[in-house]
């Protein structure tokens, strides 16, 4: 059966552009314009009794049925009939300069209006239809010239959105972002013309008592008028804008336009850029302060449906942050947020935080140099995120590094190390099961850190981390295993733990041709990253002594004979893993490493006694390390006699 038609217009695309489907509506309102532009090319013009919307004979007869026809639509609630007769209209408008919008929105304002004793239901459609027609125009930037019954359009249009703006409280948003939109769409001097009107509807409003929907407004108005951000969007007066702002969870699920405004209004610099993206120290200054004092200090110790919106910000900031400041966004109590609701499928707010967490590892995806920042960033100050949130979201930033990030992550994570307090109690560090959702924990300790390295060269080595920083940090955890004070055992032991782990590592991986560790060995390029102080690694290293020079040229330099012992070692576990001629006999590995660490814990304790060198403590120290120096020569001298010289030491 043939689809019905009137002229040149299908009727079955107005059903289409009522479809629930987006796409569906889109493809039918460019089907429509198709059609009409046939049919006025093919036409003489409508007939000189029949209502036109412009000069007699200028629109042929399908043109003026459709506009008619898709004005009413627009008051219509069937399914996405709103939008798709809306886009429609927009479009035809674009497409023909001979309809007359003065004409047009006099016969709308007349056809959507109540008749006779309408009740609420039709009076909030033809509110609805109104609304969309002043949208249409505005998007159309058909609101230029003179109004059929005198004045401009462009403040019949205003007029008419402020007034639907005071019918309904769901209405106000969408109104004041179709002002916007008008605005937008208008030559300087009709904005200039127009700007009487809108500030009159702010009348003598505080800043701190406007609703989101008067403060976009007002941004919309002054943006238009210079280049530079309002002074009231400035870091200083920032604070009266937390009131208005936190009424925008009206707009809940989704962002209020008026942030789109904010955002936009704060990467102004005053030079007519018109950029979009808060790249520039000015802006990021300005950002800083928003995010400290409405979202860091403000909807994120609020209700959940503030936090929620805070979490959607998120996701809308990064795209315009550069990569260097991401983490800027990434602020105390939003971490928190995050932590204590992307692991937990009950909570309202994990979809939110799940999407916010998203948008920033798809930037750090995109670019290493993202990667890096927000990598170092979370290691070092949430180094229990992945744990409580229960992704692995480490692990993918990890593999957007390459070798430069991978390198200023581990200088970053030593420096960190360096500069924490060495005495904090193992207590101080933040308490990874917390969900109490109070104020925020950062790590103070040198634990966080020194984990945060172990982590990044563990699961980069064999990658992307060149091999002197691989060495480098093997020196390092050696220094930090056996110098560490008493006072902090914990982090002794935890070096101890991680270097065996490292060390089991790469000895029991076979390395392939052109890995970072398989064309060179072990032991001469330890020595020649201690005395590298071009690398950045080395530089950090440097920070982490106290006695620089002592520490480049030896990090064991308080006991050489120890040094060359476990520098032997390494040179064994390299000889291992690249499948070298001087290899130990089979099972001497986890005997060396028992007696090794056995070794040294029984050196340093008995060197803390009292009588020094000529107690007995001295002597045993003595003794202890020449068996020692012995047994780790004989490792690759003769492998057997080694291994019960080793034996006998453990037990000594």
């Amino acid at each position: 059966m043939p689809v019905p038609s009137s002229g040149s217009v299908e009727l079955q695309v107005f059903w289409d552009l009522s479809s629930a489907e987006q796409g569906v509506r889109n493809a039918a309102a460019q089907r429509l314009v198709s059609a009409l532009v046939k049919a006025q090319s093919a036409d003489e013009g409508a007939p000189p009794d029949e209502t036109t919307f412009g000069e007699e004979g200028a629109l042929c007869t399908d043109l003026v049925y459709c506009l008619r026809r898709l004005v009413r639509g627009l008051a219509s609630s069937r399914d996405g009939a709103r939008e798709g007769f809306g886009l429609a209209l927009t479009l035809t408008l674009r497409s023909f300069a001979a309809v007359d919008p003065a004409k047009l929105f006099a016969f709308a304002l007349e056809t959507l209006q109540v008749k006779g004793g309408g009740g609420s239901q039709e009076e909030k459609e033809c509110g609805f239809g109104r609304l969309f027609l002043c949208l249409s125009l505005a998007r159309a930037h058909r609101c230029e010239g003179e109004a059929a019954g005198g004045g401009l359009l462009a403040e019949k249009v205003a007029e008419e959105l402020l007034r639907i703006q005071l019918t309904k409280s769901f209405v106000a948003e969408a109104c004041s972002h179709a002002l916007q939109v008008l605005i937008s769409s208008l030559p300087a001097a009709s904005v200039t013309a127009l700007a009487p009107l809108l500030r009159a509807r702010l009348g003598e409003v505080e800043h701190a008592d406007m609703t989101p929907e008067q403060l976009e407004l007002l941004i919309t108005i002054d943006s238009t008028a210079s280049d530079a951000c309002p002074t009231y969007l400035l870091p200083a007066n920032i604070l009266t804008m937390a009131e208005p702002l936190k009424r925008s969870t009206s707009a809940h699920p989704r962002v209020h336009h008026v942030w789109d405004r904010v955002l936009a209004a704060l990467a102004r610099d005053g030079k007519g850029s018109g950029s979009t993206t808060l790249s520039s120290p000015q802006a990021l200054k300005r950002f800083e302060a928003l995010w400290s004092t409405v979202v860091e200090d403000n909807l994120l110790v609020s209700s959940h449906e503030r936090k929620f919106l805070a979490c959607l910000l998120l996701e809308k900031v990064v795209p315009l942050l550069p990569s260097a400041s991401i983490t800027k966004a990434m602020s105390p109590h939003m971490m928190r947020t995050l932590m204590n609701n992307m692991g937990k499928k009950k909570n309202l707010l994990r979809s939110a935080a799940a999407r916010a967490m998203a948008a920033v590892t798809s930037a750090a995806q995109a670019s290493p140099d993202t990667a890096a920042d927000v990598l170092s960033f979370m290691s070092i100050n949430y180094p229990a995120f992945d744990r409580a949130t229960h992704s692995r979201t480490s692990q993918t930033l990890m593999e957007g590094l390459d070798a430069a990030g991978a390198e200023r992550i581990l200088a970053q994570a030593i420096q960190a190390y360096a500069a924490a307090p060495k005495n904090a109690p193992k207590g101080g560090e933040p308490d990874e099961e917390d969900e109490s959702g109070g104020g925020p924990v950062v790590p103070t300790g040198p634990r966080a850190p020194l984990e945060a390295a172990y982590q990044l060269v563990a699961r980069t080595w064999r990658t992307v981390l060149p091999a002197d920083a691989t060495l480098a940090f093997l020196g390092f955890l050696l220094h930090t295993a056996l110098f560490s004070s008493a006072a902090n055992a914990h982090i002794k032991t935890l070096a101890q733990e991680r270097l065996f782990s490292l060390m089991e590592s790469i000895s029991s991986t076979t390395s392939a041709p052109g890995a970072p560790l398989g064309s060179r060995p072990l032991a001469p390029a330890l020595v020649a990253a201690f005395k590298a102080a071009d690398s950045p690694v080395a530089t950090a290293l440097k920070t982490a002594s106290a006695d620089k020079d002592k520490y480049l040229a030896s990090p064991l330099a308080e006991n050489p004979q120890i040094a060359w012992a476990l520098r032997l070692h390494l040179l064994w576990d390299a000889l291992e893993a690249q499948g070298g001629t001087l290899q130990p006999a089979a099972g001497v590995a986890a005997v060396a490493r028992k007696g090794m660490w056995a070794a040294v814990k029984a050196l340093r304790a008995s060197s803390g006694e009292k009588g020094g060198e000529k107690g007995g403590g001295g002597k045993q120290a003595k003794g202890l390390t020449a068996l020692f120096l012995f047994a780790s020569v004989e490792l690759v001298s003769d492998p057997a006699q080694a291994a019960g010289v080793l034996e006998e030491l453990q037990t000594c």
